[in-house]
């Protein structure tokens, strides 16, 4: 049996602004994700399946472990799961798998960390990692792979996150966040993850937004460009202060009012010595950025012994996506 074993690692967004919907239906957007070092496990491998009589081999997902009791209940392990849809989508492309890996079978074993709902993009980082194992376990078997060109591809039609995820590292994300461009990543400092009992819905929060800009109460969305280029000056300084100052997210304006126990996180943090804190993505995740590791775990400790049952994680930033473990 041939297998490869990644790490798939979580995003935070340093910067997002939520221009208005487009045709197609999704929302341009212009924003600065990061990849910190929060991640969940994966091993994906090739075994006999005699009995298999498809043109394309099967796919089978398993949840190997979690850090949630209840996720066992709660995570799809079919073709609604990202990360299946990933395996199937590349042996959909490469021919040359297929003929391969003909009467076998593909396997995926996860180990869950990365809170699901929460906007660290998990589901998107695991359908990364997947699609970067089949091009590793294709070159080991000695077959063709799709190369990174035709691999960002894929990754746009899974999800607007899987391209930044499949990349890595710190990277302004614009159109639906698949067009991306390299930033300089943070500079060292310690980030502290807190996720609170809930889970925010993505298109019930970009709906949320619409109707808050449609009644008035927020006004009009931003113009293209304005606020992210003062996110790229502060990452390019590398002062962390700076950055910090520049941390933005639309989704906190109709997050916040709607669950103000993720409000009270990034309150919570700020008061105990945080340089910045930002809700991640449309939440429920918010994160606080330090200087020192005492301060972040003491953060971190404050947060376990709320009343607000949020879970935390004191991470560094991450200068990739997925990795081979």
């Amino acid at each position: 049996m041939s297998a490869i074993s990644v790490q798939s690692f979580a995003k935070i967004n340093l910067f997002l602004a939520v221009q208005d919907v487009q045709s197609s239906g999704f929302h341009d957007i212009e924003t600065v994700f990061h990849s910190v070092g929060l991640a969940d496990d994966l091993t994906v491998s090739v075994a006999d399946s005699p009995s298999s009589k498809s043109a394309n081999p099967p796919i089978k997902l398993r949840l190997r472990e979690s850090s949630d009791p209840t996720l066992a209940d709660e995570l799809p392990t079919g073709p609604d799961n990202i990360a299946h849809a990933a395996a199937q989508t590349y042996m959909a492309r490469n021919s040359e798998a297929r003929s391969m890996l003909a009467g076998r079978q593909i396997n995926v074993e996860l180990t869950k960390t990365i809170p699901m709902g929460a906007g660290l993009a998990g589901g998107s980082s695991n359908a990364a990692a997947v699609l970067g194992a089949l091009e590793h376990l294709m070159t080991q078997l000695g077959g063709a792979v799709l190369g990174e060109a035709a691999v960002l591809e894929l990754c746009a039609e899974l999800g607007s996150d899987v391209p930044f995820c499949y990349m890595g590292g710190c990277m302004e994300g614009a159109g639906r966040g698949e067009r991306l461009s390299v930033l300089p990543a943070l500079p060292d400092c310690h980030i502290v993850v807190m996720v609170p009992e809930v889970s925010i819905s993505t298109a019930a929060a970009y709906g949320w937004l619409d109707e808050t800009r449609e009644s008035g109460e927020l006004g009009v969305s931003r113009a293209p460009g304005d606020g992210v280029e003062i996110m790229r000056d502060a990452l390019a300084s590398q002062d962390l202060g700076m950055i910090c100052a520049s941390l933005h997210n639309d989704f906190e304006h109709v997050v916040f009012p709607r669950y103000p126990v993720v409000a009270e996180l990034r309150d919570m943090a700020v008061r105990s010595g945080a340089i910045g804190a930002l809700l991640s993505g449309s939440g429920s995740a918010v994160f606080a950025i330090c200087d020192n590791i005492e301060g972040a775990h003491q953060i971190s400790a404050e947060v376990e012994g709320s009343r607000s049952g949020a879970t935390s994680f004191v991470v560094g930033p991450s200068d990739c996506g997925w990795s081979r473990i």
